[in-house]
């Protein structure tokens, strides 16, 4: 199944969310506990936020951070920019 656009737009429009995936694409895997240190959040609540992104396809779990679960970026969400320039350019 392909990204759902309008699921992705609607996760992201949330500023905590933004953030975080902003971190993730720039930083690489990261865990909820620093995740939600580096937001100054709640852990409860980045776990929410980070159940919004998977829902929407934006991040997965990825490999282990330390002795936690990492999240990421999708494959699917990381490759938008690129696809989209590649149909500009056609």
């Amino acid at each position: 199944p392909g990204l759902d656009l309008v699921a992705l737009l609607l996760a992201a429009g949330n500023p905590v969310r933004w953030r975080v995936l902003r971190m993730l694409a720039t930083e690489g895997p990261l865990s909820v506990t620093d995740l939600a240190a580096r937001t100054n959040r709640l852990q409860h609540s980045m776990t929410k936020h980070m159940q919004v992104l998977r829902a929407a396809g934006a991040v997965v779990m990825g490999g282990r951070h330390g002795r936690r679960r990492a999240e990421t970026v999708s494959r699917a969400a990381a490759g938008l920019p690129a696809r989209r320039r590649e149909r500009q350019g056609n």
